[in-house]
Order: C-alpha cells, then sequence, then structure tokens
C-alpha cells in the first residue's frame, strides 16, 4: 500500500469535511442576517395535559392514569379522570385523600374545643348563678342589726341586672344555630333562675348555721320572687338585643365588605338547609 495515497484520502476526506461545515453554518448566518442580527426563537412546546405530567394512581385501587383523557361527569361540573380498571370517577386537581383525613381530624377537634368551651360557659354560669342565690339570699338590715330576706334595692337590683345582662348578651352569641333570639332568651333565664332559686334554697335549708333572721323561716318570699322575675326579665331581652348590637358594632368596627362576609356567614349557621342546595330548589 501507498503511504502517500493513504495520506492522500485522509487529505481527501478532510478536504470534504470543511465545505459540509461551511455549508451548515451558512444557513445560520443567513438568517443571522435576515432577522437583524439576531437568533431566531426556541420552538414552543405543546401544554402537557395533567394526567400525562404527574404519576397519577386511582385512589381505589392503584390503576396508573397517566396520560387518560380528562372526561366530566353528567352528575357534576369537575373535570376528573374514569379509572378502566375498576371505574372509579377521580377529580381533578382536589385534595388527596390523606389532606382530607387530615383536615377531617382538624374539624373534629376545633368542634370539639368549641363544644367543651361552651359547655364549660354555660355549666360554670350555671354554678355562679346559684352561688349568687346562696350569697343574696338575706341583706343586712341595719335597723334592726340582723340579717332579712332579699328585697329589691339599688344595690341588689345592679348586681343581678349587670350580670344578668353580661349573660343574655354573650349566651345568645354563642347560640347563633338558634334563629329566634326571643327563644334562646326565654330557655336560658329559665335556666339561670332555676340555678338562682336553687342557691335560695340552699341558703335557707341551712339558715341555722347562720342564725336567726328576723324570724323569717319560708323560701318563697316576695323579695326573691320580684328577684327571680327581674333576672328572667334581663336576660330575655339581653337574648334579644344581642343580634342588633352585634350587627352595628360588627358594621361601624370592620370594613364593608369583610364585615358583611361575617354578618353572613353567622347567618347562614341558623340556616336549616346549606347554602349549596339552594339551587336546586325550583
Amino acid at each position: 500500500m501507498d503511504p502517500s495515497g493513504e495520506n492522500g484520502n485522509s487529505g481527501d476526506i478532510g478536504a470534504r469535511a470543511t465545505p459540509s461545515t461551511t455549508t451548515a453554518a451558512a444557513p445560520a448566518r443567513a438568517d443571522s442576517i435576515r432577522t437583524g442580527g439576531t437568533n431566531p426563537a426556541p420552538p414552543r412546546h405543546e401544554r402537557v395535559p395533567l394526567g400525562a405530567e404527574l404519576p397519577i394512581f386511582c385512589e381505589r385501587c392503584g390503576y396508573s392514569l397517566n396520560a387518560l383523557p380528562q372526561i366530566t361527569c353528567e352528575h357534576c361540573s369537575l373535570l376528573q379522570f374514569h379509572c378502566p380498571e375498576c371505574g372509579h370517577h377521580q377529580p381533578i386537581n382536589t385534595l388527596r385523600p390523606a389532606m382530607q383525613r387530615t383536615l377531617g381530624r382538624l374539624r373534629a377537634w376545633l368542634v370539639g374545643a368549641i363544644a367543651f368551651i361552651k359547655l364549660n360557659w354555660f355549666g360554670w354560669h350555671f354554678f355562679f348563678w346559684i352561688v349568687m342565690g346562696h350569697e343574696w339570699a338575706y341583706t343586712w338590715d341595719r335597723a334592726s342589726g340582723n340579717q332579712r330576706a332579699l328585697d329589691l334595692d339599688l344595690e341588689t337590683g345592679l348586681a343581678f341586672g349587670l350580670y344578668a345582662t353580661i349573660i343574655g348578651l354573650l349566651s345568645r352569641l354563642m347560640l347563633l344555630r338558634w334563629r329566634s333570639g326571643a327563644l334562646v332568651g326565654v330557655v336560658l333565664a329559665s335556666i339561670y333562675c332555676t340555678a338562682l332559686m336553687l342557691g335560695f334554697n340552699w341558703r335557707v335549708s341551712t339558715r341555722g348555721m347562720y342564725g336567726q333572721y328576723g324570724g323569717e323561716a319560708g323560701l318563697l318570699t316576695v323579695g326573691r320572687m320580684v328577684m327571680v322575675f327581674y333576672t328572667f326579665i334581663v336576660i330575655t331581652v339581653a337574648a334579644v338585643a344581642a343580634w342588633p348590637i352585634w350587627v352595628g358594632f360588627v358594621r361601624v368596627a370592620m370594613p364593608e365588605r369583610a364585615g358583611s362576609a361575617l354578618l353572613e356567614w353567622q347567618r347562614s349557621l341558623a340556616d336549616r338547609m346549606p347554602k349549596a342546595r339552594l339551587s336546586d330548589q325550583p
């Protein structure tokens, strides 16, 4: 073999390769000249559907749902996958079962905490009314230097009136699921007045421990009955007035949009039918 010929062939191959490189670079230079010295924009990639981009599996049987078509169920407007293995309809862009279980547990804890707070509120105040009846069953008579049965005076009226007003207002706001404020007031007043009478009876039944009180020996005296009736009226009126007072406070203290949303949500608590079902009505 002729070495010079081999080298010559190599030279020919290199010579033939050089023009091809020049030819390949020529269109790029021509395009650059036509576009004002800038390279052409890269082509846009087509948008990949969600089912073909993320690894999604059927929540019921675990079948791979990648690249399956997205359908709309005839019963709703949600996009969903239809599993060909088990027939399960799986919504798209919704919370996964693990997150749903977590949110369900959090909601259960929140409902339990609210129920615990309400039970403590009403239970402890029931006890406080018993204590109040026990401590106010008798008043000090300065003229005789002894104690006598409870009478309705300014001090007693202020003490019972302020406490009954606070209880009526706050208790009504805790029971917004009851639409009728008058009914809430009557029920609360009946419960707390019963506790007040229990306190009166507790003190009268143990009056021997505190000495004689002007010869009074009965439970149902005029002063105590007037105080019970007065407490009943104040709690009922406060419960009826709680919602208008709260609405006025929200309108004054909060922005209009946020205040309207809050009041609308609180009104919806007393709706017997959820808002989502109202559109189904004829």
